[in-house]
Parts: structure tokens; C-alpha cells; sequence
């Protein structure tokens, strides 16, 4: 097994371990190949290098036989054998976007008010039809049911650039008109976080969890005014790869509380091909919109109705509960991932409850909700379960699960020569170059990889 990549840093050979020895310099003119980087501990005298369990670890299954209750199954049947997207981005979509438009007409305590406002990010490869399914949902389900509201009443978000630019639209007119809604529509997350990680004193991340958490007041002071947003309720759609999700987020972002506060919806296998999609199933999506529209509240909302759950309900969710009360997570790191799962389990409950039409929580939308949060929250351990608190760490983690897959999808089992400045915008394109040469050399010397010249 050769997985082979090549290249130069800044015109210097990273390392060189051919015959034995050790180089660094400027570039071979008779090298017309480059640095080549290949796996240690595969050829006859490397060293071990780290397991191959250090990779993404596959997704948790769905549970697709409790999760599409009605309405939702219709919109499955909708939309389902006309798109390659997976079934569970479908449910994620749709389930946000309904969330967002049944908005704050009605809370369960737990202990605070909480209301169905979701969170959502689907996790997968390229190519797997994250955006497609992001589109339908709110092509097919939102803006044909916002037909007819009042201006304004749900305002559809696809760039944020800043927390005065997230807070745009819904602040208070000065009438009392709080109560407006907003869909975060980001298809690629990583755009997110970089606004977020953008300069000193940026408002965005903050903003951030004050929304996801429903907060009834949200202000933003800047140089020139006041913004104060009042009843507003925000929900995310977003989208990334594992791969960039672990560039994106670090242990400050899970420890932080952001990563939590996200459902995670995962799948690592494309959907059987559809060569030439018919139309859409029409009939099944013009009931899922009129049932839509009949449970939400498109209206300023002024009150809300609390919902409480049936005594044979409050006993399947406290037996659920006490076990995950009871769970001993592996480590520090996948509890703070899924510190959140019963928050999350309470507010799907709420949306269950509320696409029903009932004003009381029953033991099937319990027996549902509390099915998604686990999916969730197995999905978030197996996508950050490798994250760790040390970047260098994460890097060589980068840096092997690359090769290692440039090996798997080889023809033949040879990968081609690339250069290491294409290791480097790939897998850690916020590290300065020299830093990462650096990395390389020292993942060198422990024998993690081999760096060899006109192989």
C-alpha cells in the first residue's frame, strides 16, 4: 500500500527520508515531481503510525419508522423517489421549516418556556444533495404556505454577514409589533463561522445562541443606534462535510455550547440514482401545506399557548429520562456534544404535538421525538468523537484520514503525485504554511508519514 503526495512548501522541501537521511532546502530544478507524501507503518521498516480508527465514524441509523408521523410522511411521499437526497435531510429540512412556521404560538416548560424553533445542520459528503434538500423544503413547504400571510411575517436570511445584519427585519417598529420569525438559510456552514470568528467584539456568535435558545429580548448595541428585537424567533438551516466540520468547529466551539445547541443530521451513503426525476408528487405536498397551514400562526404573534404532556406521556418521557440521566458518555468531549439531547427531545415532542393539531404532548409524539433526539445526538458523538482540544492533533488526524482516502479512491491502488501545498489548502487552510511544513516534518520523524523525492 503507497499513498503518495507531493509537493513544496515556500519553494523548501518539507523532509526527505530517502536513503535514511534528512534534507531541507531549496527545490530540485531535476525533480520535476516534488516532495511525495505517503503513510508511514505500511512499507517494510516504517513505524506504526495511528490507527485507522481515527476516522469519521459512520452514521448512527435513522429512525425512519417513528420519525415521519403525518405530515410528515406525506411530504416524504412527495418528495422522496424524485430527488438522490437522503431520506433523513428530507426530515431535517422539513421539520425545521414547520418548526419555524408553528413559531411561538405555542411553548412547553422545561423549565422555561421553550418553543419549536430548530437548529439544523446535515452532515455528509460532497455530492450527497445537502442543498437540494435544503431547497425543496423551503421551496415546497415555506414560501408556498407563506402565500397570503402578512409582509414580512417570516423573512428568509441566506447571507449574514454581521449581528446587526442577523437582527435586520425583525426589530421592534416602536408599536409593539414584536413577534416576527426568520429562517437562517446557509448552505454551506463553514461561511457562517467564519463571519462569527470575524474580528474583535463581533456580535454574530452571541446573537447566535441567544436565538437558538428562543430568548424573548435580543439587543445590539453599535456606534450609530440600538437594535432590540422582541418576540423574534430564529431558526437555522445549514449544511457542511465531516471533514470541514472538524476545520470549522474545535473543542472551544463544543465546550462553548454551540455545537450542542445544533441537531445533527448525518448520512455517509448516497440514495439510489434517479437518472431523470418526474415531477414532484403534488398532490401529497398541497396536503402537507394546507395541514402546515392550518397549525401555524403566520400572524404578530402577542400570546402564546403552553402545552403540557399527558400523565402517560410525562411517564414514557421520565422512564426515557432517567436512562439518559443514568448514561456514562466515553469521554468529556461527547458529553458536551450531547448535553442538549433532551432539550432537543422536548422541543421535537412540542413540534410533534403541534403538526398533530393536539394542545397536550402524547406517548407517540414522546416515543418520536425522543427517537430524532437520539438519532441526533448519536450522529453529533460519531461526527466530533476525533475532535480534540490540541490543534496539532487534529491536524495529523487531517493530514492521514486525506491519504488515506486519496489511496482508497486511487485506480489501480497507486494515488497520483500532488503537490503538499494541495495537502495544505485541503485539510488545514487556516494554518500558516511554514507551521504546517512544520507539522509534516515532525508527523515525519515519528514515522506517521513518508516524505521522499523523485519516487
Amino acid at each position: 500500500l503507497r499513498i503518495i503526495r507531493g509537493g513544496v512548501v515556500d519553494g523548501k522541501l518539507v523532509e526527505s527520508k530517502l536513503n535514511g537521511t534528512s534534507q531541507e532546502g531549496g527545490e530540485d530544478p531535476n525533480d520535476r515531481e516534488g516532495t511525495k507524501l505517503h503513510a508511514g507503518g505500511i512499507e517494510v521498516g516504517g513505524t506504526t503510525s495511528p490507527a485507522e480508527d481515527d476516522e469519521i465514524a459512520p452514521p448512527p441509523e435513522f429512525p425512519h419508522h417513528l420519525a415521519w408521523r403525518y405530515p410528515l410522511n406525506l411530504y416524504l411521499e412527495g418528495v422522496g423517489p424524485y430527488t438522490e437526497s437522503p431520506d433523513e435531510f428530507h426530515f431535517a429540512s422539513a421539520i425545521t421549516i414547520c418548526g419555524l412556521l408553528i413559531g411561538r404560538a405555542l411553548h412547553v416548560r422545561y423549565p422555561s418556556h421553550h418553543f419549536p424553533n430548530l437548529f439544523t445542520c446535515l452532515a455528509g459528503p460532497t455530492g450527497i444533495r445537502k442543498s437540494e434538500s435544503m431547497r425543496l423544503a423551503k421551496n415546497e413547504i415555506l414560501q408556498p404556505t407563506l402565500t397570503g400571510a402578512a409582509p414580512g411575517a417570516v423573512l428568509v436570511k441566506h447571507g449574514i454577514l454581521s449581528g446587526e445584519g442577523l437582527l435586520e427585519g425583525l426589530a421592534d417598529d416602536g408599536e409593539g409589533n414584536g413577534g416576527r420569525r426568520a429562517l437562517l438559510f446557509v448552505p454551506e456552514m463553514s461561511t457562517l463561522m467564519s463571519k462569527m470568528r470575524q474580528g474583535i467584539g463581533n456580535t454574530l456568535g452571541s446573537l447566535l445562541l441567544q436565538a437558538a435558545d428562543a430568548e424573548p429580548t435580543m439587543d445590539l448595541t453599535t456606534r450609530r443606534t440600538r437594535v432590540t428585537v422582541t418576540g423574534a424567533l430564529i431558526s437555522l438551516l445549514t449544511a457542511n462535510t465531516p471533514e470541514q466540520l472538524e476545520v470549522d468547529l474545535g473543542y472551544a466551539d463544543i465546550r462553548g455550547g454551540w455545537v450542542n445547541r445544533i441537531l445533527w443530521f448525518y448520512c455517509d451513503k448516497k440514495k439510489s440514482s434517479v437518472p431523470m426525476p418526474n415531477r414532484l408528487g403534488h398532490d401529497a405536498l398541497r396536503e402537507v401545506r394546507s395541514v402546515i397551514r392550518m397549525r401555524s400562526h403566520l400572524g404578530i404573534m402577542r400570546h402564546t399557548s403552553e402545552v403540557e404532556l399527558s400523565p402517560e406521556a410525562l411517564e414514557a418521557w421520565t422512564a426515557w429520562y432517567e436512562v439518559q440521566y443514568a448514561r456514562v458518555d466515553p469521554n468529556e468531549l461527547i458529553g458536551a456534544v450531547t448535553a442538549r439531547r433532551a432539550t432537543h427531545a422536548v422541543r421535537l415532542a412540542l413540534l410533534y404535538a403541534a403538526l398533530d393539531g393536539s394542545r397536550t404532548i402524547g406517548v407517540e409524539h414522546v416515543e418520536a421525538a425522543t427517537a430524532v433526539a437520539d438519532y441526533c445526538a448519536g450522529a453529533a458523538a460519531a461526527l466530533f468523537v476525533s475532535i480534540s482540544h490540541d490543534p496539532k492533533a487534529r491536524v495529523n488526524r487531517r493530514v492521514l484520514r486525506y491519504l488515506r482516502r486519496c489511496k482508497r479512491d486511487a485506480v489501480g491502488g497507486r494515488a497520483a503525485p500532488r503537490k503538499v501545498t494541495t495537502i495544505h489548502d485541503v485539510v488545514a487552510p487556516e494554518m500558516n504554511a511554514e507551521d504546517f511544513a512544520r507539522q509534516l516534518r515532525s508527523m515525519a520523524e515519528l514515522g506517521w508519514i513518508r516524505v521522499e523525492r523523485g519516487i
